[in-house]
């Protein structure tokens, strides 16, 4: 038998669980919306005259992330032979970020089936181990690449 207000909790719980996930799909579409938007209108210097990375401050050498947000910059202008100088990782890395706006903005728009096949690829066991190893491998060839210019 059901008791009472039993219904209204359930619809209740209902609402507040769709509610987080609409606000999960609008923080992805608001951050990286910003992002790829930034990347487009904003150029910065090929050069940087300061860097924020902890890493490269304390030992003079990059870290994997050492210059994703020139490379970003360059391909939201459509260069990527320098988007790739900055970072080879770059280019990978903004298709991603690309397909996680398009995809919380299909979800948003109830078309979630449109990107099946790149969710499973995204979503399959071996995609985050072969994004970290990638950019470990192009970390460490960067490196040897700058001690052997030196």
């Amino acid at each position: 038998m059901l008791k009472p207000g039993a219904t209204f909790g359930f619809w209740k719980s209902l609402l507040n669980l769709l509610t987080k996930k609409l606000q999960a799909h609008h923080s992805i579409l608001v951050l990286i919306g910003g992002v790829l938007v930034i990347s487009i209108v904003w150029t910065p210097p090929d050069e940087p005259n300061f860097t924020l990375c902890g890493f490269k401050n304390l030992t003079g050498l990059p870290c994997p992330g050492c210059g994703l947000t020139r490379s970003f910059c360059a391909i939201g202008k459509g260069d990527i032979y320098k988007a790739m100088h900055f970072n080879a990782l770059g280019p990978a890395l903004y298709l991603l970020a690309a397909y996680f706006w398009i995809a919380a903005l299909l979800r948003l728009l109830n078309r979630p089936l449109l990107l099946e096949k790149g969710k499973a690829l995204i979503y399959s066991k071996y995609f985050l181990p072969l994004l970290i190893t990638s950019m470990l491998a192009f970390w460490i060839i960067r490196i040897l690449f700058l001690i052997a210019q030196k």
